[in-house]
């Protein structure tokens, strides 16, 4: 099968159509939304930025800021999983 060439790109979601996706989903399995530092730990992961860059940002200490980050990841992985497509 041939690709169309005359379909539009699809754009890659910005950041803040990622967040509420992922905000969404984390809300589906745990019945929970984001908090502060969750989001700001998306948005800086989603940037580049290291961990220890979001806790200056944050002033968090990097120990926290890692392991909320490190919850964060888990907790979409899983709800990433259980998803039907």
């Amino acid at each position: 099968m041939q690709p169309n060439d005359d379909r539009p790109l699809q754009a890659v979601p910005d950041e803040n159509e990622l967040l509420k996706l992922v905000d969404g989903l984390i809300f589906e399995k745990t019945g929970k939304h984001l908090n502060t530092l969750q989001r700001l730990l998306f948005q800086g992961m989603y940037d580049g930025k290291t961990y220890e860059t979001i806790a200056r940002d944050t002033r968090y200490t990097t120990k926290y800021v890692r392991e909320v980050g490190y919850k964060l990841l888990k907790t979409s992985e899983s709800c990433l999983r259980s998803q039907k497509y």
